[in-house]
């Protein structure tokens, strides 16, 4: 995992998929913006004020490499997009378990899954309590199905 994207055996592994990173987006109007005008509240939600620019509010957003793209390509002067990174070791006990305590939920790796053995990963990744948790998942254990 690097800075949020799954890589599995060297190949970027969420590169034909919808995956949604956190981005900071400080900006005086986020609704002057036409790539995040019909968002959810689950999507953009206010972050608070951005030091020494009063007008300017953070607000944390969520986007796809697409609306990435399309956003960055609107950015007015003196607005600005962040890349939210989780660098918290909170709850991170496997990969102190596995010698690397250094390790964050965004920036792991490389780890050798032993045959028989799945590293589980949540789609909402910010948000899941996943094998980053919990550690790799023995095959027997697994009783549902992956739908794609």
């Amino acid at each position: 995992m690097k800075d949020g994207l799954l890589f599995v055996n060297g190949e970027d592994f969420d590169n034909d998929m919808i995956v949604q990173q956190e981005y900071l987006l400080s900006t005086e109007n986020a609704s002057a913006y036409e790539t995040i005008k019909n968002f959810t509240e689950n999507e953009i939600f206010p972050a608070g004020n951005v030091p020494n620019q009063p007008n300017h509010l953070q607000y944390r957003v969520f986007l796809t490499k697409r609306s990435l793209n399309e956003l960055k390509a609107e950015l007015k002067n003196g607005d600005s997009l962040a890349r939210l990174i989780d660098a918290e070791h909170y709850y991170l006990s496997f990969f102190s378990e596995e010698g690397h305590p250094e390790w964050t939920l965004d920036n792991f790796g490389p780890l050798t899954v032993p045959p028989g053995n799945y590293f589980v990963l949540g789609d909402n990744r910010h948000n899941a309590q996943d094998s980053r948790f919990f550690g790799i998942v023995k095959k027997e254990k697994i009783t549902g199905v992956v739908v794609r």
